[in-house]
């Protein structure tokens, strides 16, 4: 089963006219299996900046989630793997874990 969900990030995005940095918030298409694998669509460019940004990805989103309910597939050319989902099956197969742990052991 795949699950399709939206999540969003923050970016700079220039500076205020007072020379202040400006932030805005972009919102990401994730699609994501039972292991916990990843991917995100690189074919969708949803921000707030015009303020309808959530709204267009939501309705996005539930129109992938549709298409693969009907037992459509993803168009992998739109997708691109990123890491798993934090404690998944596929995050700790890869290897992520043990990677954390070795990084925090590092910083003390």
């Amino acid at each position: 089963m795949i699950s399709i969900f939206v999540r969003d990030v923050i970016f700079e995005n220039g500076l205020s006219e007072d020379g202040e940095l400006r932030y805005a918030k972009a919102f990401n298409i994730y699609a994501q299996n039972e292991r916990g694998e990843r991917l995100v669509n690189n074919a969708s460019d949803f921000t707030d900046l015009e303020s309808k940004g959530f709204e267009r990805a939501e309705r996005f989103a539930k129109q992938v989630q549709a298409h693969i309910d009907a037992g459509g597939k993803l168009n992998l050319e739109h997708w691109y793997e990123v890491d798993p989902c934090y404690g998944s099956a596929a995050y700790v197969d890869q290897g992520t874990e043990e990677r954390v742990r070795e990084w925090e052991r590092a910083q003390g």
